[in-house]
């Protein structure tokens, strides 16, 4: 069984049981692996549930395959970050809500 190092892309995956999040910033698109050429995936997934509410996962949250390892020397980089979901705070622009200029 010979060992390889190769550059992977990382895809951010998300189940069915949650709503994809509208704003995902994704900083590391690949990353380097060393392992058994055998058991070497052609792309690594990172599944985002937790964070799809909010948050980030690092590299060290990727599920790597038997016997391998990353050798990256990004190892605590943030792979995907989720900014947490605010409510729309619109300042009633334009609106008057009562506040009337003229007295009748």
């Amino acid at each position: 069984m010979s060992f390889v190092q190769r550059e992977l892309p990382i895809k951010i995956t998300f189940s069915s049981a949650v709503k994809r999040p509208k704003k995902l910033q994704q900083h590391i698109k690949r990353v380097w692996i060393a392992g058994p050429e055998d058991f070497m995936p052609e792309e690594l997934e990172l599944d985002a549930d937790d964070v799809a509410s909010g948050g980030v996962m690092l590299v060290e949250d990727l599920l790597l395959p038997e016997d391998c390892e990353v050798v990256d020397r990004r190892g605590n980089d943030p792979v995907v970050t989720v900014p947490k979901a605010s409510k729309d705070k619109h300042h009633g622009r334009g609106r008057r809500d009562g506040h009337d200029d003229y007295d009748d």
